[in-house]
């Protein structure tokens, strides 16, 4: 999330109702009600202002079934694959009844476990300063990176998942 004193700078801007779906490089996300100026404004070049955006990324899906789709990515093509272009009777080309719908459940018992932080796979520091300039915006990278962001539900299914992930150099070796 970004916004005046949160300037989260991975956020991706957008300019959108809350609840809508908002599809990006990383993947998809829920949208929170985001309002931008400038939704391309570059990484390095953003500035704290009345901007306020972001949203809930999709990072792993538990199907009906049992089947775990993890991955960003995964999660996007396994929610919006095989839309019916040619039938008559929709919408652009989509019929309402293809979209996932995000529904309530009532008097379940979902557990939730700790957040953890995000897992940004950057092969060099250099990159990062390029993105970011050197500035407020590039140690604001470094801060909301290691922050704990991410939020699972603790299920069974999720139990010996693969979890190897390429992490970030140690924070300290950076001089944060």
């Amino acid at each position: 999330y970004y916004t005046q004193g949160h300037e989260d700078i991975i956020t991706y801007p957008r300019q959108t109702k809350s609840g809508m779906w908002f599809f990006h490089n990383s993947g998809v996300d829920i949208t929170f009600k985001s309002e931008c100026g400038d939704i391309n404004c570059k990484p390095c070049d953003r500035k704290p202002s009345n901007d306020y955006f972001g949203g809930i990324l999709i990072r792993s899906l538990l199907k009906q079934k049992g089947e775990v789709i993890t991955g960003p990515q995964k999660c996007a093509w396994a929610l919006f694959d095989k839309f019916d272009a040619f039938d008559g009777g929709c919408f652009h080309g989509f019929q309402k009844k293809d979209f996932p719908l995000i529904v309530e459940e009532k008097n379940i018992d979902i557990k939730v476990g700790d957040p953890i932080g995000r897992f940004i796979s950057v092969d060099n520091v250099s990159k990062i300063q390029k993105r970011y300039g050197n500035g407020n915006n590039y140690d604001n990278f470094w801060k909301f990176q290691r922050d704990p962001y991410r939020y699972f539900r603790k299920d069974p299914a999720w139990t010996g998942l693969n979890k190897n992930v390429k992490l970030l150099p140690a924070i300290e070796n950076i001089g944060l």
